[in-house]
């Protein structure tokens, strides 16, 4: 499973369009945990799918028809925003222009 992906990812890489960036460290990503989770359930699952594809070279078809791969994929992007943040610590406590009261120690993210 983990060689598939990283042969997805491959071939992204040879792609050049302005996602490129941000789709290479969502497949990054998507790797990482494959490997952590090898072996469990879910991705055995992912695993039984990605073995369909027979052919050494993975063609726009091959990957339209992987259904659990995209809710993977679909999963990873919701929890894994690809939005630039910028996170701050709150040095001490302060509130927000809205009244929220940000406590001392508080991480704050702003998706910009």
């Amino acid at each position: 499973m983990i060689g598939l992906a990283e042969n997805i990812l491959s071939q992204r890489l040879q792609e050049n369009d302005g996602q490129l960036e941000k789709q290479s460290d969502i497949m990054s990503l998507f790797i990482k945990k494959a490997r952590e989770m090898e072996g469990k359930g879910d991705a055995c699952k992912l695993g039984q799918e990605l073995e369909t594809i027979k052919s050494a070279e993975i063609t726009y078809e091959d990957i339209k028809n992987l259904r659990y791969l995209d809710a993977v994929m679909s999963e990873t992007m919701r929890l894994y925003l690809t939005v630039p943040s910028n996170t701050k610590v709150a040095a001490k406590a302060d509130y927000l222009p809205d009244g929220t009261f940000i406590p001392a120690g508080i991480e704050v993210t702003c998706r910009t």
